[in-house]
């Protein structure tokens, strides 16, 4: 039997990654991360695992929360009235104790005090009393100091129901209104006829 004479020598192909001259060429990976090119503003940075934290808070695995500066809100400009009748002084809360959980209260919701009135030994019944008065010809006018009256109880501002249906409603018009610490009354037409 003739035998077949043998061929060239198989071609070995050199193994992956290895350039010419048996020099062993650069990985895939290494070429994959040259060819990256970072955009203008990338600011990726991986960590030992290849993850990147440049948006991580430092420590937590938790993206970084954007804080926004909050505005303060503005406090209202309110005004203290206290009272106390010549004829109950030992029934009214003295006028120093009046002041003292009114003042504590403004600073506790956002109030800030822009004038206190103190009238002593002045019946409620009566509306020509000094400080009164006073307080509301500086309500009346066009830059009043105050948007809000605060007193202990709505008898220290008045203890005629139609002087407080009058007066409260010549400073709703002004954008003025009258607020009692200790009682509650809404702005329904019945709130308005109990605060009176």
């Amino acid at each position: 039997m003739l035998q077949q004479p043998p061929g060239p020598p198989a071609r070995l192909r050199p193994p992956m990654g290895a350039g010419r001259a048996g020099v062993q060429g650069p990985s895939i990976a290494s070429r994959t991360q040259r060819s990256r090119r970072p955009d203008a503003g990338d600011t990726a940075k991986p960590d030992e695992n290849g993850y990147d934290v440049s948006n991580m808070e430092r420590g937590t695995t938790q993206p970084r929360k954007e804080y926004q500066m909050q505005q303060p809100q503005p406090m209202t400009p309110v005004a203290l009235y206290a009272r106390v009748s010549s004829d109950r002084q030992d029934i009214d809360l003295s006028v120093a104790a009046q002041l003292r959980a009114l003042r504590d209260y403004a600073g506790r919701n956002g109030y800030v005090v822009a004038r206190e009135y103190i009238d002593e030994a002045e019946s409620g019944r009566v509306a020509d009393r000094p400080q009164f008065t006073k307080m509301l010809d500086e309500a009346a006018q066009p830059d009043a100091p105050f948007q809000e009256i605060l007193v202990w109880k709505f008898s220290r501002f008045t203890r005629k129901r139609e002087h407080a249906v009058a007066f409260k409603s010549m400073l709703r018009r002004r954008g003025i209104r009258v607020t009692s610490i200790t009682e509650h009354a809404d702005d329904t037409p019945t709130g308005k006829l109990m605060e009176a």
